[in-house]
């Protein structure tokens, strides 16, 4: 299924293979792959938080035990 956002969808000189010569769809994938960047940053980022916290409610808990 092809990406109703990208330059590629309906293009009137689309053929077999054109991405690779293709600027507008370099620029769009640039901007793509960028966007995509922030996006995997962001869940690391969000990744790291909830294991901090996960790790410090167990050393909580482990401390209310002894």
């Amino acid at each position: 299924m092809m990406n109703k956002d990208g330059p590629c969808y309906e293009c009137p000189d689309r053929y077999f293979g054109c991405f690779a010569d293709c600027e507008r769809y370099k620029a769009w994938r640039k901007k793509f792959d960028e966007a995509q960047q922030r996006i995997r940053n962001e869940r690391d980022r969000d990744a790291q938080v909830t294991h901090y916290m996960a790790e410090m409610s167990r050393k909580q808990k482990r401390r209310k035990r002894k």
